[in-house]
């Protein structure tokens, strides 16, 4: 089946957000296009079909012209991917800026009457390659084509940008040494992408420990607003003791996926890549929390059913949350070690929420402050 403009952008954000990489195999005749799609639904794999300038020219056959045959391998494509149970997108590969004014812009035309006629574009996605060209013009033209492919609900991929320090040995003089493929979906700007940073995990020592605290100063958060907001609504309602942990475990996960999802799909992911990460990243951790945090509510007497405006509330609560956190910390810590947890949020290179070190500061002054209110509560 060929995947609608948002289930293309969900692919590709499932891929980065597991890590993975789909298929995408060049054609160049509708034997290569058949064997392709007939090889990805056989693997059981959803895939890309795609065709260079050079390979559409040779697949026109006679007339010799990329555009005539970038639009033949599409209708091919149109008329067989139906007939496969895996997804198949359509995209055209390294178009050099010598040709995007017969081969990449038409095609943006193409896809434009078609989406005026209330139909999908042409192809899914297309790639520009300025890579020749000096970084600020390959920027401003890349720009140029995401501005229409983004009124298209096309996906647009471009070597723009310049990584690393080793040089090509076929670099000339005064070009960027370097260049990445930067991917930029449907109503995305390119900084949306440009601006996440990624940093390899460490896997020991004081960096990972920080990191480990980090991920569990996020994950305290989150379950301290719904743990908190939980005892507050049970004990002012008078429930019971199980009543109201019920309702403190249920939003302290419903808070604590929310701060970790919002950042996520303000960075440009898909619900769909979202939930999984979350789930990864935050589900143990709110859990050891929740299991300590409200053990030590119910053990400590008179907490549960002290009310809104005694000390003993407040101070218990306090230190069973911060309890709960240095319990989850060596959770997390293995976690990440191995690369789960909140690695899954790492990896998207997409970071939010509260500062740890304001979170940290407050959990330490809670801290001090129930501890003072228990010792008193003991002594008096």
């Amino acid at each position: 089946m060929l995947p609608s403009p948002d289930e293309y952008v969900a692919m590709l954000d499932r891929a980065a957000a597991g890590r993975y990489a789909f298929p995408a195999i060049n054609v160049t005749s509708s034997q290569t296009l058949n064997a392709a799609m007939r090889g990805f639904a056989e693997a059981g794999s959803d895939g890309i079909v795609q065709v260079t300038v050079g390979g559409a020219r040779y697949l026109s056959g006679a007339a010799r012209d990329g555009l005539t045959g970038a639009r033949a391998f599409a209708a091919l494509g149109w008329a067989l991917a139906g007939r496969y149970p895996v997804a198949i997108a359509l995209h055209t590969d390294d178009c050099p800026p010598a040709d995007a004014d017969s081969f990449l812009w038409p095609l943006l035309a193409d896809s434009g009457e078609r989406v005026e006629r209330r139909e999908r574009p042409l192809f899914h996605s297309h790639m520009f390659d300025g890579s020749t060209l000096p970084l600020g013009e390959n920027l401003r033209l890349s720009a140029a084509l995401l501005d229409r492919c983004r009124e298209l609900d096309i996906v647009l991929e471009v070597e723009c940008g310049v990584v690393g320090t080793k040089p090509l040995p076929q670099a000339p003089a005064g070009r960027p040494r370097s260049v990445s493929a930067l991917f930029t979906s449907v109503g995305r700007p390119m900084e949306a992408y440009a601006h996440h940073e990624h940093h390899e995990l460490p896997t020991s020592g004081r960096a990972l420990d920080a990191l480990a605290l980090s991920a569990t100063l996020h994950c305290l958060t989150g379950c301290a607003i719904g743990e908190v907001t939980g005892m507050i609504i049970g004990t002012a309602l008078g429930w019971s003791d199980w009543g109201t942990v019920a309702l403190a475990v249920a939003l302290a996960f419903l808070f604590g996926y929310t701060l970790t999802s919002l950042p996520l799909l303000r960075g440009g992911l898909a619900l769909s890549a979202v939930v999984p990460i979350a789930l990864a990243s935050d589900t143990l951790s709110i859990g050891i929390m929740e299991v300590v945090d409200n053990a030590i509510m119910l053990a400590i007497p008179g907490a549960m059913e002290a009310g809104l405006d005694n000390e003993l509330f407040w101070g218990s609560l306090s230190v069973a949350l911060a309890v709960a956190g240095f319990a989850a910390f060596p959770a997390n810590r293995w976690l990440l070690k191995r690369g789960k947890g909140h690695a899954a949020v790492h990896e998207t290179g997409i970071h939010g929420g509260p500062s740890p070190r304001v979170v940290g500061t407050i959990a330490v002054l809670a801290a001090s402050f129930g501890t003072v209110v228990l010792v008193a509560e003991a002594l008096g």
